[in-house]
Formats: structure tokens, sequence, C-alpha cells
């Protein structure tokens, strides 16, 4: 796995742990602006997403593909007043190889069947998941990035998607720039990633399946985190 890809999975998600201040005042913000504003609140009012991804990472001219199946889960509040739920974001490699990615917030952990080796390690908070900031709902995207507006990009993936170039307002230790395109019903389909040496990684979205899992319910919990590990798995923890 690329560190690129490492870093949108614990890239689709930039400041979950510290979702910021909101911006005042619809009146100042850009057409982008505005849109992006629409996609945070459209996922913001979902518990949970899931969907299919076609992965294809380019590096020096190398181009290597993977796919897979992904899911992401916003837990119910304990109680009123209660901090923040926790975003649990799941991400089960296909191809090239069987792969399971579980990112709960506070912990990764990466488990290879071929190796049949789990590697634990605590998330990077300086630089916190990409593709979770983006679908949890949680990140005030606004204040996250600065936003080009979609008549400076036109849509690449389509006539019915639109298109939004996202740059971090802070430095990112592994990513550069970010483009989406998402449709009508402002969900995201498709984003392209590039890091700082110019591999770009692209990520393809189909089958979005929404509030597949019932907030609350232990069962539908326990098998979200559950890796299936194998007999005899080796555990790392770093």
């Amino acid at each position: 796995m690329s560190k690129l890809c490492s870093a949108c999975l614990a890239l689709l998600a930039l400041a979950l742990l510290c979702p910021g201040l909101l911006w005042s005042g619809q009146d100042q913000l850009s057409p982008g602006e505005l849109q992006l504003r629409k996609i945070q609140e459209r996922y913001q009012q979902l518990s949970s997403i899931g969907f299919d991804f076609s992965q294809q990472t380019t590096t020096s001219g190398r181009i290597r593909s993977g796919r897979g199946r992904a899911i992401l889960y916003r837990q119910a509040p304990a109680e009123p007043g209660a901090n923040p739920p926790t975003t649990i974001m799941r991400w089960d490699y296909l191809e090239p190889n069987q792969q399971s990615i579980l990112n709960t917030g506070d912990q990764l952990s990466i488990y290879s069947r071929a190796d049949n080796q789990l590697l634990i390690t605590s998330t990077d908070r300086r630089n916190p998941d990409i593709t979770l900031a983006l679908f949890s709902g949680r990140t005030d995207l606004l204040e996250s990035f600065a936003v080009a507006s979609p008549e400076e990009h036109s849509p690449e993936a389509g006539a019915t998607l639109t298109t939004l170039l996202l740059t971090p307002r802070k430095p990112h230790a592994q990513l550069q720039r970010l483009q989406i395109w998402f449709g009508a019903d402002q969900l995201i389909q498709r984003l392209s990633m590039e890091d700082h040496f110019g591999a770009i990684t692209t990520l393809d979205l189909s089958g979005i399946t929404l509030d597949q899992v019932t907030p609350g319910d232990g069962k539908q919990l326990e098998a979200l985190l559950d890796l299936e590990l194998a007999p005899g798995t080796e555990i790392i923890r770093q």
C-alpha cells in the first residue's frame, strides 16, 4: 500500500479530532465554498455510508490498481452533552491483495491476510485522515481547505458530475491538493489526491449505500470492528 493511499485512508478526514470553528456569513462565501458547505451538510445527515471503490495510483509513470469495499460509521452520542461521537472507517481491499484497514479515530489497524500479520498503531493527530474528514461530516471543510470555484476547473468525470479543487490551508505531510467530483445529491463519487512528490491516487466510488448501519446496534458495530483474524496471526504494535 502506497504512502499516499495510507494518507487517504488516513486522508478522506482532515480535522476529525479537531473540528474547528464554523465560518459565519454565507454571503461571504464563493460559489465553490458554498458548494463545499452543502457537501459537508449532506454528510452530517448520515449515520453511515458504504461504497465499492476502485483505486489507481500513478508514481513516476508506474501505475498500481486495487479495488474493494469501504464503510464509514458515525456512532451515536452516548448521552446528551457528551463528546462528539467517533467515526469509524473500514476499508477492505480485495485486489491486488486481501487487506483490511480499520481506523477508529485513535487507532489504525492494518491486517494483511497474505502475510498473516496485523499492524496496530496510533493515528497521526497532526495529519489526520483526509478521507475520514470528507465523509465523516464532522470536519469544518472550509476551515481545512481553500476551494477553487467550479468555473475554474471543469468536470473531467462526465457532464453529470461537478468538481472542486481543494488545497489544504495548513501544510499536510502527505497531501498537496485534492480534487473531488460529486453529483446533484451532494455525494462524492470520485476523488483524486496528489502528494508532494507528484504521485496521484484516484478513487472511483460506486454502489453507494446510506445509513445501512443502525446507530446503537451493538452487533453491527461488533461486525464492523471484527477483522476476522486467522489463527496464528502475528500482531505487531507500534
